[in-house]
């Protein structure tokens, strides 16, 4: 109990639902510590922050989860669709046969963007002007069966792509609020734990089996 500031917060969340229930329950220790102010009351008040700080950890976690779980489902589309592209451009490159004017037309003299956003938009450039050209639809699906639902699938892709990305932000900023809540509500809990623990040393100072059975540690003579 000594050290209970350097403990985990599921450390913290343990010992304090221990402590609080040896002071419910132990009438030795509630006599004491009432007579320095720890009604039935403020207990109760101990045992709410615990409960706060408890339900915002679990919830944190659920949060957390969600955001790895949409972080996940973002990358691997991203990769997905970043390597299709990418074969895309070279079966366009291969079509063209080094016609540098067509290349700048379909944006093949830069490379693909390093962003998510700008690859997306670099991608729905691409696919909309090879839509646009005749003779380049014309070839790409004879030689290549790339037709023009297949170019217009692509599209819908990248779209799906965009949402995910959105749904990972949000699952993100959520996370993040969870975790404000949970340091305010472990905050609370921890400040109310340090009077506790100070004030017991106090109040029991002259019967250290009581302060062991709350887990403070207690110095030998």
């Amino acid at each position: 109990m000594s050290t209970y500031t350097s403990l985990t917060i599921y450390e913290r969340l343990y010992v304090s639902k221990e402590t609080i229930a040896v002071v419910q329950n132990d009438p030795i220790i509630a006599e004491k510590l009432l007579e320095f102010g720890y009604s039935p009351d403020r207990i109760a008040l101990g045992e709410s922050y615990h409960a706060d700080a408890f339900a915002t950890t679990q919830q944190r976690e659920d949060y957390f989860g969600n955001q790895l779980l949409a972080t996940k489902a973002r990358d691997e589309l991203f990769k997905k669709l970043s390597s299709q592209f990418s074969a895309d451009r070279r079966i366009v490159r291969e079509v063209l046969d080094k016609d540098r004017a067509s290349f700048q037309q379909f944006g093949l003299n830069v490379r693909l963007k390093s962003s998510r956003e700008r690859r997306i938009t670099q991608a729905q450039l691409f696919y909309q002007e090879v839509l646009a050209t005749e003779f380049l639809l014309a070839r790409l699906q004879s030689q290549f069966n790339i037709t023009t639902d297949v170019l217009n699938q692509r599209i819908q892709q990248l779209a799906s792509l965009e949402e995910a990305m959105q749904a990972q932000q949000v699952q993100r900023a959520e996370a993040q609020l969870m975790t404000r809540r949970r340091r305010n509500a472990m905050r609370k809990l921890d400040r109310w734990m340090g009077t506790l623990i100070a004030v017991a040393r106090r109040a029991l100072q002259d019967d250290p089996k009581q302060l062991e059975k709350l887990g403070i540690a207690v110095k030998n003579a």
